[in-house]
C-alpha cells in the first residue's frame, strides 16, 4: 500500500498523495519531472494508467530500466511540460509536478506550462506541485545566516557567492517573484537560475491560470489555513494542490485575483478569511456562473 513507498517522499507529498487517493484509485496520472522515479510507486500503485515524463532522456532511460518489470499501465516518455501536444485535452485525473520543476522555467514559460497542465488535466481534476518561497529568500544573502553551527562556514561562503552572482538581490526581494542563481543544481552548483515566488502571488497565479480550490502545505506536511499564516511562512519551498475549473475567466476568478494585490482596499478583508472559505466561495460562484452561461446558450 501507500506507506510501503514512503522512502524518498517529503512529508507534504505524503499528505497530498493521501488526500488524492480517491482520484488516484482507478484514475489516469501524469507525473511531470519524474526524474529517476522517486514518486512513481506512490502515484502509480492504485492508478489505472500512469505516465511519467521528463525533459531529460537520461532520466527517462533510468526510469525504464528501474521499472522494466512493471505493469503495462506504467510508462515513461521524454516530454517538455511547455508543449505536451502528445497528450489530448483532459487526459489525466491527477497531474503531479514535484521537486520545484516549475522553478527552472522563466515567467513566460512558467505560465505556458501552467496553461498546458490545465489543458491536459480533466475538468475538476487535481494538480499538485512545489515551488520556492520568496519569503525565505532573504536568508540566502545574509552575511550571518541562520543555520546549524557546523554548517556556518559553508553557508557564509555560499551566501557571499550568491551576493556576488545576484547583484540586484535587494531589489528583487521586494517583488512578487524573482529569479536567483542560488547554487542549484547539486550536481553542477550555480549553473541554473531558480524562480522564487511569494505564496500569496502563487495562489493568484493559479487562479488566473484556471485552477481553484487551492490548498497550501508547509514542509512539515501541515496545511496552511490562513493568509496570515501563509505570509509568515519561511519554509524554503511550499506545496500547492488545486483543481482545474471549467472556465478560467469567470468573474470570481478575476475579482479574487485582483483583491490579492497589496493596493486593493479589500486586502484586509481577504486576510481575515481562511483560505479554504475563499476557495469555497470561488467554487460556488464558478459553478453557478457556468450553469447560468450554459442555460443562456
Amino acid at each position: 500500500m501507500l506507506y510501503e513507498y514512503r522512502l524518498g517522499l517529503k512529508k507534504p507529498e505524503e499528505t497530498i498523495i493521501r488526500l488524492l487517493q480517491p482520484s488516484l484509485k482507478g484514475g489516469a496520472v501524469l507525473d511531470i519531472g519524474v526524474g529517476t522515479g522517486r514518486t512513481t510507486p506512490a502515484l502509480s500503485s492504485a492508478a489505472r494508467r500512469y505516465r511519467g515524463i521528463d525533459y531529460s532522456k537520461g532520466m527517462i532511460a533510468a526510469c525504464r530500466q528501474k521499472f522494466r518489470s512493471a505493469s503495462r499501465r506504467i510508462s515513461f516518455s521524454v516530454c517538455d511540460v511547455r508543449d505536451m501536444r502528445y497528450f489530448g485535452d483532459q487526459s489525466f485525473d491527477v497531474v503531479f509536478f514535484s521537486f520545484n520543476g516549475l522553478d527552472y522555467l522563466d515567467q513566460r514559460d512558467r505560465l505556458r506550462a501552467l496553461s498546458e497542465i490545465r489543458r491536459v488535466c480533466r475538468q475538476h481534476g487535481y494538480f499538485a506541485f512545489s515551488t520556492h518561497n520568496l519569503q525565505r529568500a532573504p536568508n540566502l544573502f545574509r552575511l550571518l545566516p541562520f543555520c546549524f553551527p557546523l554548517r556556518l562556514p559553508y553557508e557564509i561562503n555560499a551566501n557571499y557567492r550568491r551576493r556576488i552572482l545576484n547583484r540586484a538581490f535587494r531589489r528583487q526581494l521586494k517583488h512578487k517573484f524573482a529569479v536567483f542563481i542560488d547554487g542549484a543544481p547539486v550536481s553542477a552548483p550555480y549553473t541554473l537560475q531558480t524562480y522564487y515566488i511569494r505564496p500569496r502571488y502563487q495562489i493568484k497565479q493559479l487562479w488566473a491560470a484556471g485552477f481553484t480550490e487551492v490548498r497550501v502545505f508547509s514542509m512539515n506536511g501541515q496545511e496552511i489555513k490562513s493568509y496570515t499564516e501563509l505570509d509568515r511562512n519561511r519554509d524554503l519551498w511550499l506545496y500547492f494542490m488545486c483543481r482545474r475549473i471549467t472556465q478560467s475567466d469567470t468573474p470570481m476568478t478575476t475579482m479574487l485575483a485582483g483583491i490579492q494585490d497589496t493596493a486593493s482596499p479589500y486586502r484586509a478583508l481577504v486576510d481575515s478569511y481562511p483560505i479554504d472559505l475563499l476557495n469555497y466561495f470561488m467554487r460556488l460562484f464558478s459553478k453557478s456562473h457556468f450553469e447560468s452561461s450554459a442555460s443562456s446558450r
